[in-house]
Formats: C-alpha cells, structure tokens, sequence
C-alpha cells in the first residue's frame, strides 16, 4: 500500500482532525454491505477518516492504457452524520449506480464516484 502521508490529506487546507471510525462503526458498514471491507480500506480510514488529497491524480492503466483519474475527496465514515461528504449517505444514495461488489470511497468534483 502507497505510504498515506504522500497523499497530504487535507480539510481546507488544515490537517485532517475527524476521529478515526470505531470498531462498531466499521463493523455497522460492513454489515450493510454484506461484505468485510478490506483491511487496507479501514486501515486508510484510521490514519484519516477523509479528506481532499493534495496528490489528486493517480494513473491507472486500463486495457493497455494509461489514464489519469482525479480525486477531490475522499469520503469519511461517521454513521448518523449523514453529508455528501460521508461514505454511508454516499453509498445509500447512489447504491442503484453502483456495480455490485463496489464501494463509492470518493468523488472527482464533477459529480463521480
């Protein structure tokens, strides 16, 4: 896994000081997925419940291609704090959208996650 402190989370420019979710937040979205989140994913959630990562864009390679994907935000978990910003309202709101299997964990500032 990429080492986090090089993406630069940020709120407003100001370090990420949301609390990391707890095990029973974890577990809660764990069980409305029907599925145990990978642990890189929780562990990334520890070191920062969210944030606008100041390294935005990331190459993946796709079918032989390289494309560059921006990312504006990472949502958070914080269950009964449902936001824009917040994975569980993310989820619930655009799970129609969603491929099976997927997880929306962030969006672009255009409108996709």
């Amino acid at each position: 896994m990429r080492n986090l402190a090089e993406i630069k989370l940020n709120e407003g420019g100001k370090p990420v000081v949301r609390p990391a979710p707890t095990a029973s937040e974890t577990k809660l979205m764990e069980q409305e997925l029907g599925v145990e989140l990978p642990r890189d994913y929780v562990n990334f959630l520890i070191f920062s419940n969210g944030g606008h990562p100041e390294a935005d864009t990331f190459y993946v390679t796709i079918e032989g291609a390289v494309q560059d994907w921006a990312i504006n935000r990472f949502f958070h978990l914080e269950p009964g704090q449902p936001t824009t910003e917040e994975l569980t309202y993310n989820l619930r709101e655009f799970r129609a959208e969603v491929a099976d299997g997927l997880l929306p964990i962030a969006d672009n500032g255009g409108g996709d996650r």
